[in-house]
């Protein structure tokens, strides 16, 4: 999917780290962390890297979960808020989109920059930006 709107869905393409985080946050996914979006889930089940990343991005998930409410304060390791929107709109690369959500995992800070931004994104006002 690099090439599409950050909210477009597989449909042969890889899966972008929007598409991931969106499908995450929003519960898009079975409790045992199976995509509920039918083409995203054959999308993975049949790509290795995709498969890899979507893991990355659920183990992360899991941590989140677990440090919501708790975990570090910001510190001055913590990325800008320009990247969590950047990542959120889908223009970081996967590696750059990876290492921000890892981040994310460990900062209640961060989590809440993540979560804000990815509901920005998700607002009505930005779907009629995207037109």
């Amino acid at each position: 999917m690099n090439n599409k709107k950050p909210n477009e869905e597989a449909d042969g393409e890889h899966l972008n780290p929007y598409t991931i985080a969106l499908q995450l946050d929003s519960g898009s996914v079975t409790p045992s962390g199976v995509p509920v979006n039918p083409k995203i889930r054959e999308h993975i089940s049949g790509c290795d890297s995709c498969r890899e990343l979507w893991g990355k991005y659920l183990a992360a998930e899991l941590k989140l979960q677990s440090v919501r409410g708790g975990g570090s304060v910001k510190s001055d390791d913590c990325p800008p808020l320009q990247q969590w929107f950047a990542m959120a709109a889908g223009l970081a690369k996967n590696d750059e989109a990876a290492k921000l959500f890892s981040h994310a995992a460990t900062c209640s800070e961060c989590a809440k920059l993540l979560k804000r931004s990815l509901e920005e994104f998700r607002s009505p006002a930005s779907e009629r930006e995207q037109e």
